[in-house]
């Protein structure tokens, strides 16, 4: 679920072959607790982790957090070749 600026609450359904969380790289790595994640059969990484994205070419790829680790990553999804990036990042 994703509670919006005003408190709404939508649910979203992703769906893609690799989950990076882009989370905190420069301290601990911190993946937050995310719902279904223990049964997603993709690829799941926090960004401190991350080698390049040329082995998700072709491939969808959902990035959690946009700060500079999640920017970066999504970049690199898409400079090799990966069939879908899809970014989500929270408000302020």
């Amino acid at each position: 679920s994703i509670r919006t600026a005003d408190g709404a609450v939508q649910w979203r359904r992703y769906e893609a072959a690799a989950l990076v969380v882009a989370t905190g790289q420069e301290g601990a790595p911190v993946i937050p607790p995310i719902e279904g994640r223990e049964s997603f059969e993709g690829e799941s990484m926090h960004s401190a982790a991350w080698r390049g994205g040329a082995k998700y070419a072709g491939k969808k790829a959902l990035v959690v957090g946009f700060g500079n680790s999640g920017a970066e990553v999504a970049l690199d999804l898409w400079e090799q070749g990966a069939a879908g990036v899809t970014v989500t990042a929270r408000s302020p």
